[in-house]
């Protein structure tokens, strides 16, 4: 996750500019301190805030018309608690959820926290392969799904991996791929068409209502500690399988506590969540800011639908909205057409927000406060955002300052020193964001991320500049290489969305037997315009470097991406070998 903005042709600074540049003007920064760290788990912060807002609405999850104040989604989940508890999960034990987002999402989310037990979170997309590697690489014991969504039959997925699951009586699954996964739970609906397999347990039989004092007592009694890991992200896999990124309490806490402090939220704030909650971004930056401000959530949609979330936002008085740059943009071509007038901030993250869409986004929805963050599922995933009344510049062309408690530097890629204020190098943060747990099951790519003075190794790009703000320019592995020249791709995409008729563009780089590499482009029109290549090449002439305007140009109507929008770079670079032939 993360905006990626400005850049241009990259030069990496000597070692000797280095060491002549002063401590004070070297790019490292520590995030200020003076807020204490959350020292507590998950359930006992909601439990606090349950205490708080007890009948208040909490949660409304509108395609399935529920609301649910803070008493009832406490209730729900120590039901939820008791169930797992009474069919054998314990501290350590992991339940994957394989759900788009619904209301039993928060529930879980919070019930698998009172018993210690990390909740591992599935992309609703993933198909056997996937699934299967999951499930395996993170230990899992137990899934919880739906049947049905749109056009995936997730039964039928699941008994690839499981092939024999319709044998098995609930609780005995046995898989020799996947020993330790032993249940199968399934979220009541209506959209399966056929029995489930005998060994699959209905959500709703799962559930104890009004647990024993007893049971509850057992179950309060687990020790737990804010180190303790408590939620696996699975990455989002844009260059190969995902890997298991294992977070603390102590990590998704206080990030989501820092990123609503950022979004200046308050217990009188509406929080639209159209984003994914098996992603970070809809996880941490959505429920658990929402729980450690006492905000309100508001599901619009299972998955992604401008309209719905429009619609949303219009009937419930929304003041906040988080999205990809890709959801937004969707929004605003139907925004005319609903009162956003309730709106006031929210984060965009993911990709770089242009200008243009931004001051749109203000003129439209208006989103006079909306937050840029950018981070990694690696660090919780927030380590750099915006201020809601941060100024305009700083939001289009930055991704805002270092959060609390965290530490950055940007270093030379290659020979692993400081760089000076203004210099593109690497990135890296450090702090108590950093994946508590590293890669679950994978220590040797846990080392090759996390250097020896406990800094992640972004991947990116960066500068900082002398108020600390920083600017992304790439990724060090999409940097274009072009006869010796480095171009970064978001350079290039920037200065492209400024031409009038283009809606969206990603820039990525093609291989060319002279230069090494070509720079090409993939460009979506705005709705009703026709571009040409000629007509793209005389508004780059004379405007940018020859050797950074594009050598091909593939017109389409929509980017490869995953579930959470990101542009899937090395899949669109494939697409533009086949196309052009190369």
């Amino acid at each position: 996750m993360g905006a990626r903005v400005g850049g241009g042709t990259i030069r990496l600074c000597s070692t000797n500019a280095v060491s002549a540049a002063s401590e004070a003007s070297l790019s490292h920064l520590k995030g200020p301190s003076n807020t204490p760290l959350l020292a507590e788990h998950t359930a006992q912060m909601f439990s606090r805030q349950v205490e708080k807002y007890g009948d208040r609405c909490f949660v409304v999850s509108l395609e399935q018309r529920i609301r649910y104040s803070w008493n009832e989604v406490w209730e729900k989940a120590q039901s939820l608690a008791a169930g797992l508890h009474q069919s054998g999960f314990r501290k350590g034990d992991k339940l994957a959820v394989w759900l788009p987002n619904c209301a039993e999402w928060v529930v879980t989310q919070i019930a698998t926290a009172m018993i210690g037990v990390p909740l591992v979170a599935l992309n609703p997309a993933y198909r056997a392969h996937e699934l299967k590697h999951a499930l395996a690489l993170t230990e899992c014991k137990g899934l919880l799904l739906r049947p049905r969504l749109k056009s995936s039959d997730y039964f039928s997925i699941l008994k690839e991996v499981l092939p024999g699951m319709d044998a098995a009586r609930p609780g005995e699954i046995h898989s020799a791929y996947i020993p330790t996964l032993r249940q199968v739970f399934m979220l009541d609906s209506h959209d399966h068409h056929t029995p489930p397999p005998s060994c699959v347990v209905p959500y709703h039989d799962l559930l104890i209502d009004r647990p024993a004092s007893q049971l509850l007592q057992q179950i309060k009694s687990t020790m737990m500690h804010p180190d303790d890991i408590i939620n696996i992200q699975m990455s989002s896999g844009t260059t190969g399988l995902p890997k298991a990124v294992a977070l603390s309490h102590r990590n998704i806490l206080n990030n989501g506590y820092f990123c609503g402090e950022r979004m200046q939220l308050t217990d009188s704030d509406r929080l639209v969540i159209p984003v994914p909650l098996f992603h970070c971004f809809g996880l941490v930056l959505g429920n658990l800011a929402a729980m450690a401000w006492g905000a309100r959530i508001i599901y619009p949609s299972a998955v992604f639908h401008s309209e719905s979330c429009l619609r949303a936002i219009e009937t419930e008085r929304a003041t906040a909205v988080h999205g990809t740059p890709t959801m937004l943009i969707a929004m605003l071509e139907h925004a005319k057409k609903y009162d956003c007038s309730s709106l006031r901030t929210g984060i965009a993250a993911g990709a770089v927000v242009p200008s243009e869409v931004m001051k749109a986004l203000v003129r439209e929805m208006n989103l006079s406060q909306m937050t840029i963050a950018y981070g990694m599922t690696e660090t919780s995933p927030v380590s750099f955002q915006t201020w809601a009344d941060t100024p305009f510049r700083e939001k289009v062309e930055t991704v805002g300052l270092i959060h609390p408690h965290a530490e950055v530097k940007i270093v030379d890629p290659e020979t692993r020193k400081l760089l000076p204020r203004n210099t593109v190098g690497e990135l890296c943060t450090k702090g108590y964001l950093v994946m508590q747990g590293g890669y679950y099951g994978q220590p040797d790519k846990t080392r090759e991320t996390i250097d020896e003075d406990g800094f992640v190794k972004t991947g990116d790009l960066a500068t900082m500049n002398e108020d600390g703000f920083v600017r992304i320019s790439g990724r060090l592995k999409e940097m274009i290489s072009r006869g010796g020249e480095k171009i970064s791709p978001a350079f290039v995409e920037n200065f492209l969305l400024q031409y009038p008729k283009i809606k969206n563009v990603t820039v990525l780089g093609v291989p060319d037997a002279k230069f090494g590499e070509q720079v090409c482009a993939f460009v979506i029109s705005k709705d009703g315009e026709t571009i040409s290549e000629g007509e793209l090449l005389q508004f780059c002439h004379g405007k940018i470097a020859h050797f950074q305007i594009p050598r091909y140009w593939i017109f389409t109507d929509k980017f490869t991406t995953t579930a959470n929008g990101k542009v899937q770079r090395y899949l669109m670079r494939g697409d533009a070998i086949r196309m052009l032939g190369l």
